[in-house]
């Protein structure tokens, strides 16, 4: 996942990894999950609109995840209406 998000070590990368706590069903666990970097958001910001879009492939994992943790069907509704804008 590292090298799938860009998440480098010396924090140059667009995102970095973070561990954090979630509750799920009344039982707190602890999860990882990535953040964007300033320099990942420069990088971004520089882009062209068209490079700045979520490939349709990639808004396909984020709505499988979605429905497999059954996330709130009002997020799930928003995936489905974004889905590779």
């Amino acid at each position: 996942m590292d090298e799938f998000e860009g998440a480098l070590p010396n924090g140059r990368g667009n995102y970095r990894r973070i561990h954090v706590n979630v509750t799920l069903s009344k039982r707190r666990m602890n999860a990882v999950t990535y953040v964007g970097t300033d320099a990942g958001r420069r990088r971004f910001a520089q882009m062209r609109p068209e490079e700045q879009r979520v490939s349709e492939e990639y808004f396909g994992h984020l709505k499988l995840g979605a429905q497999t943790f059954k996330f709130p069907r009002e997020y799930r509704a928003y995936l489905e209406q974004h889905a590779g804008r």
